[in-house]
């Protein structure tokens, strides 16, 4: 008798780091967000854009996707 196993695909959430490439499939309530709605952000540079991951503010750059800056817990 073959017992097969049904493989559990819950999200996988992840801590982003500096250097990454930014995925959304890994990002909690991901969504791009505006800059001027929170303290202690600052315009993004030129190609760049905010995103939100979870209470995570991240900085995310348009064409490449690499993270170039992480703000943890700015969202509340």
């Amino acid at each position: 008798m073959v017992v097969k196993q049904k493989a559990q695909r819950g999200q996988q959430y992840r801590n982003w780091h500096r250097g990454e490439r930014f995925d959304t499939r890994y990002a909690r309530n991901y969504r791009q967000i505006d800059y001027r709605h929170y303290r202690g952000l600052n315009a993004p540079p030129r190609g760049y854009r905010y995103v939100q991951s979870g209470n995570d503010a991240v900085l995310v750059g348009i064409a490449s996707g690499v993270i170039a800056a992480v703000f943890a817990n700015m969202i509340r």
